[in-house]
């Protein structure tokens, strides 16, 4: 085959400098079907242990090369799950150029219910491993058939989500006119939790309502009446009331805390807890016009000019959000030029700091010409598993979180 004849080239120069003895000894052939083992067969999936292994995959080497001592594993290798041993349609994960795979009980989890597989009761899967050399050469495992039973991550909130929310009172700037201004709508960062920036005068009351004519105010969403105010204006927990309410409008107002100033308000309806951060002052890195997202782990790569769904959403005057599928533990950054020509301003993670720690969120820096950096700040790292990912970019704070969708 033409191909593996010029990779044979290459490996023979390859190794022609180190030693003389090496070039006689390795050839490639066709290499042998790789054996699959797994660490368990049968696995009760828990939540309290998400963090913990799973499983742990391992398969041998196909010995595309006949003398692999020198570490040269050739080969990219592909792990098949479905819920039928005829394969028909599997969920294909990229292993890389490893001989094993391993996946927390979060993410292994995850899996099996985005195959259907029923929560609480034991699942037949099927797994084997495809391995590819060159395009035409693929040699597939055996396949191993494991019973395992995932649970279910759907907890109710202990407040029942709202399609909107607004921020009304005495110290919004506006005051208690309806209907609401634009910047007194929330915006929602995941299923269960909304969050704004927005000025609030020092020591006045606020609550939050779903109508954002300001008619109809149940639910409104205020304090136990049990709880002082002034002990909460940091955060803390929050109830629903008005119509029908277990509290019948004799809920608390919200204080804003002491001082006129910016604050993020981030309310949580899935514990019913929410948190008030000063971010009064100017941006810590100028925010752009426009901001947009490159990098390997996106579909087509680093293509330029880039895609329209890579523009990231403006949400107010502060936050730019995006939701995007990435490859797993892919690089990937951000720039204002949507041609790709300009790549100053780019936005990055500090160098001093450690990537692997902030796939969830951190802090960032902006990098190019004229920077601090001098080009030297690190990428993003996308999260371990293939999926679609918010993104939210705080340039007040000059913070972001990433939310799996």
């Amino acid at each position: 085959m033409k191909s593996k004849f010029i990779y044979t080239i290459l490996v023979l120069l390859m190794v022609f400098s180190a030693c003389e003895n090496d070039l006689l000894k390795t050839t490639i052939t066709d290499g042998t079907a790789p054996v699959l083992t797994s660490s368990k067969t049968r696995i009760e999936l828990l939540l309290a242990d998400s963090a913990n292994n799973a499983i742990s995959l391992s398969w041998t080497d196909p010995k595309y090369l006949d003398n692999t001592s020198n570490g040269s594993l050739v080969g990219t290798y592909f792990i098949e799950i479905d819920k039928s041993n005829d394969f028909s349609a599997p969920i294909l994960i990229a292993a890389g150029n490893t001989l094993e795979q391993s996946f927390s009980v979060y993410n292994f989890n995850k899996l099996l219910l985005g195959m259907d597989c029923n929560s609480g009761v034991a699942n037949d899967i099927f797994v084997r491993v495809k391995s590819v050399f060159f395009n035409s050469d693929t040699l597939l495992s055996n396949v191993l058939q494991l019973s395992v039973t995932p649970y279910a991550t759907v907890i109710p909130p202990a407040i029942t989500v709202p399609g909107e929310l607004w921020i009304s009172g005495a110290a919004i700037p506006a005051g208690w006119i309806t209907p609401f201004p634009a910047n007194q709508k929330f915006f929602k960062e995941s299923s269960t939790t909304f969050s704004i920036i927005i000025d609030l005068l020092g020591g006045k009351d606020y609550e939050m309502i779903t109508d954002g004519n300001g008619v109809n105010w149940t639910p409104c969403y205020r304090l136990d009446p049990a709880i002082d105010p002034a002990s909460v204006v940091w955060g803390g927990g929050f109830v629903w009331d008005g119509n029908g309410s277990p509290y019948n409008w004799g809920s608390k107002k919200f204080l804003s805390p002491p001082s006129d100033g910016t604050y993020k308000l981030t309310f949580n309806f899935q514990d019913a807890t929410y948190t008030v951060v000063d971010v009064t002052g100017p941006p810590v890195i100028a925010i752009p016009a426009e901001l947009w997202i490159s990098g390997s782990g996106l579909t087509g790569g680093w293509i330029t000019p880039f895609p329209a769904e890579r523009q990231f959403t403006k949400i107010d005057d502060y936050r730019f959000s995006i939701s995007i599928f990435l490859a797993a533990s892919s690089d990937y950054e951000m720039i204002t030029d949507g041609t790709g020509a300009n790549w100053t301003p780019c936005y990055r993670i500090d160098p001093a700091l450690d990537r692997t720690t902030m796939i969830w969120g951190g802090s960032f820096v902006w990098d190019g010409d004229g920077s601090a950096y001098g080009w030297g700040s690190k990428k993003f790292l996308s999260p371990p598993t293939d999926g679609t990912y918010k993104l939210i970019f705080d340039f007040q704070t000059a913070t972001y979180i990433v939310l799996m969708e």
